[in-house]
């Protein structure tokens, strides 16, 4: 798969999953909820977050190994950022 490839199903993935109407419902019901109600939230998400910053770590270690073992290829940041931006504009 072309490395273009991968960011273009990446980036229709993550725009099909978070639509402006479910975050306005996600808003709404979160206005609703009790003081107490939203701190258990707050501790739901911030524990779901560092459970997603410690897989994104071991994977970026991983990648880094990779990459210094020549067994991965980089790409150029800006070859990256213009890529989004096709992408974006279709």
């Amino acid at each position: 798969m072309r490395h273009g490839e991968y960011y273009e199903r990446l980036f229709k993935a993550l725009m099909g999953r978070f639509t402006m109407s479910k975050l306005i419902e996600i808003q709404k019901a979160i206005e609703q909820l009790t003081r107490e109600e939203k701190e258990e939230l707050r501790e739901w998400l911030d524990a779901d977050g560092a459970e997603m910053e410690r897989e994104w770590v071991s994977g970026a270690q991983e990648r880094l190994q990779g990459i210094k073992a020549g067994e991965r290829k980089t790409i150029d940041a800006f070859e990256v950022l213009a890529e989004a931006r096709r992408i974006a504009e279709q």
